[in-house]
C-alpha cells in the first residue's frame, strides 16, 4: 500500500492530526511520550502509522523512526552527503551550546548506564557541575546558559523549570538526548571542538555564530 491509499484511508480528524505532526516533527525533530499527555498521544499516533509519516518525509529526505522502549519518535536523515544527499536534519550550534549540549548529554549517559531509558531530572548545579569539569565553567554565563538551555528545550531535549539564576532550577532530560549525540559525535566533539573553544578569549566566543554542527 502507497501513502496516498494509507492517507485516504485516514479518516478527516486523522488526516489533520498527521499534517500536525508532520510539523511539529520537522520543527523540534523529537516527539517525546513522556513530555506531555499530548506528545503522548502523537507518539503513539506515530507508531501505528510509521509507514505513512516514512512515505511522506522520504520525499524530502527523512524517515520517521520510533524507539519504543526510550518513547522517542524521531525525524532520521536518509539522505548520504557523500554520495550528493542532502544535507538535511543538522542543526547548527553556536560553540557554548556545543559546550552545554555535551554536558547534558554527558550527565544523561551517566546516570541512563545505572539504569532506564526513561527522563530524569537534574539540579541546574549539576549542569553546572559538569560543565566546570570540561573547563568552561567562566566561559559561558548565566545569559549564555538560559540561551542554550532555551533552544534545546525547542527540540523537547530539555525541559527547564525556573530561570537558571534561581536556586531551585531543574532540568528535566528527556530521553531525546541519547539520539542527538553518538558516540562518534562526541568523540569529534572532543578532538575538534574543545580545543577551539578553549583556544578563543571570551571576547571571540560572545560572536561567534555558528562554528559547530551537531546531529538533531
Amino acid at each position: 500500500m502507497d501513502f496516498t491509499e494509507r492517507y485516504s484511508n485516514l479518516i478527516s480528524a486523522d488526516k489533520i492530526r498527521f499534517q500536525r505532526i508532520c510539523r511539529k516533527l520537522l520543527k523540534t525533530t523529537f516527539i517525546v511520550k513522556e513530555k506531555d499527555a499530548g506528545s503522548r498521544s502523537d507518539f503513539f499516533f506515530i507508531t501505528r502509522n510509521l509507514a505513512l509519516f516514512g512515505d511522506y518525509l522520504q520525499i524530502i529526505g527523512y524517515d520517521v523512526a520510533a524507539d519504543e522502549s526510550a518513547g522517542v519518535a524521531m525525524l532520521v536523515n536518509n539522505s548520504d552527503d557523500e554520495n550528493g544527499g542532502i544535507g538535511t536534519n543538522r542543526l547548527k550550534l553556536k560553540l557554548y551550546e556545543s559546550v552545554v549540549l555535551c554536558a547534558l548529554w554527558l550527565i544523561y549517559e551517566n546516570k541512563m548506564t545505572s539504569g532506564g531509558l526513561g527522563a530524569l531530572i537534574i539540579q541546574k548545579n549539576e549542569l553546572d557541575m559538569e560543565i566546570e569539569r570540561l573547563g568552561y565553567r567562566d566561559k559561558i554565563d548565566k545569559n549564555k546558559m538560559q540561551s542554550a538551555l532555551e533552544r534545546f528545550e525547542d527540540f523537547d531535549l530539555i525541559k527547564v523549570s525556573g530561570k537558571v539564576t534561581d536556586h531551585d532550577c531543574n532540568i528535566k532530560l528527556f530521553s531525546s538526548l541519547q539520539f542527538c549525540l553518538s558516540g562518534e559525535d562526541f568523540k569529534t566533539f572532543v578532538t575538534a571542538v574543545i580545543p577551539k573553544f578553549k583556544s578563543q578569549k571570551t571576547s571571540d566566543i560572545e560572536t561567534e555564530n555558528d562554528d559547530e554542527e551537531n546531529d538533531q
